[in-house]
């Protein structure tokens, strides 16, 4: 009898480790996970896209045009932002047919990111460096103009990135984060004195930040990862040409599809749920891997700052475009990825964005 019900318990308390063990299984898979899939299987995208190439320019100016940032709400609705020696030429708007330039509501400041969120709903920050006094803007476009927003900060504005105009953030020239929550403005200080170049986060508000800073003998390297209203380093690496290259990424880093990607120059790399950053592709030795983006895990945009620079990532494999690679000298700044479509702004003697278009393979 004891025998018996000692099975019966060892029975059911198998059965129900079983079931534990099978619901945390599923509980588990169900997390959002940083460590991007293996090798979805071939051609998940094509890699086959016909190229337009445009150029930005002013017809009264001769003046030097550099793209700094692009954002857009579909392929007929795309703003760049910039510097220009005329500034008039600082704000650019794509219709679906062509580039307009738009004349920004703060005169002098030049744009450097811009972010959004709806055709009316678009962010836009930037400044100018040692100027008496110095000038620094916020502006929101609400469909019809661009309008000042009034803030506190006092140093010029580098980066943008928000889950919604209720939900901010602003990178600062002196290592300083500013959060605002649609009322006002309240102020981060990683105590770095670094340049905050590149913010990205998503809907969860897991927010990240990239910051740097040079010295005499070498470059400061900061990933800063955002928490409500204050911060922890998640990496820090001081580079100098004798301790080997940068281990993570410094250039640019976004969130795609969950999965936290970013570039250094070299190598493109992504998070796992450890945070350390893995190696997953290297382009070509002479050129390099300064901007990242793309529109889901298999369909991934990297650009870098010479020829050979552009590849695309289909959930397989990467590849490069011949026809673009060899035969323009390309320096990427920005890019906007759309399901069939995407937007590479850049410059070499111009300011050039390349549009390409997805075809069947």
């Amino acid at each position: 009898m004891n025998a018996i019900f000692t099975q019966k318990k060892i029975r059911r308390f198998y059965l129900l480790s079983l079931l534990f063990f099978t619901f945390y299984f599923v509980l588990s898979s169900c997390k959002n996970s940083t460590s991007p899939p293996t090798n979805n299987g071939p051609d998940t995208t094509s890699h086959n896209f016909s190229w337009v190439i445009d150029t930005l320019e002013f017809p009264e100016h001769t003046s030097q045009i550099i793209p700094y940032g692009i954002w857009g709400s579909d392929t007929n609705d795309v703003w760049i932002v910039g510097h220009a020696d005329y500034w008039r030429s600082r704000i650019w708007h794509w219709d679906g047919e062509s580039w307009q330039p738009w004349k920004e509501s703060g005169l002098g400041v030049r744009p450097a990111d811009i972010t959004g969120f709806a055709k009316d709903d678009i962010w836009l920050c930037g400044g100018r460096i040692g100027d008496q006094p110095l000038i620094k803007t916020i502006q929101h476009w609400d469909g019809n103009s661009w309008n000042i927003v009034q803030h506190n900060i006092e140093t010029h504005i580098m980066s943008i990135w928000g889950s919604s105009s209720q939900n901010l953030y602003f990178g600062l020239y002196d290592g300083r984060i500013a959060h605002y929550d649609g009322n006002s403005f309240e102020i981060i200080n990683t105590n770095t004195n670094s340049q905050i170049t590149h913010i990205t986060g998503d809907l969860d508000n897991n927010v990240y930040a990239i910051g740097s800073k040079s010295d005499s003998t070498g470059q400061h390297h900061w990933i800063f990862k955002i928490e409500n209203t204050s911060f922890k380093v998640l990496n820090y690496y001081y580079n100098t040409a004798d301790n080997g290259p940068l281990p993570f990424p410094s250039h640019d880093i976004n969130i795609i599809d969950n999965y936290i990607y970013g570039v250094n120059g070299k190598t493109v790399y992504y998070l796992d749920d450890k945070n350390v950053w893995n190696p997953v592709f290297e382009p070509y030795k002479s050129s390099g891997a300064w901007q990242i983006n793309g529109s889901s895990i298999n369909n991934i945009f990297i650009s870098g700052y010479r020829g050979r620079n552009i590849f695309h990532y289909n959930g397989s494999t990467w590849s490069d475009f011949d026809e673009i690679n060899d035969n323009l000298l390309f320096y990427g700044t920005g890019i906007q990825v759309f399901n069939n479509h995407v937007f590479l702004i850049g410059y070499n003697d111009k300011a050039l964005i390349l549009r390409g278009k997805r075809h069947p393979p």
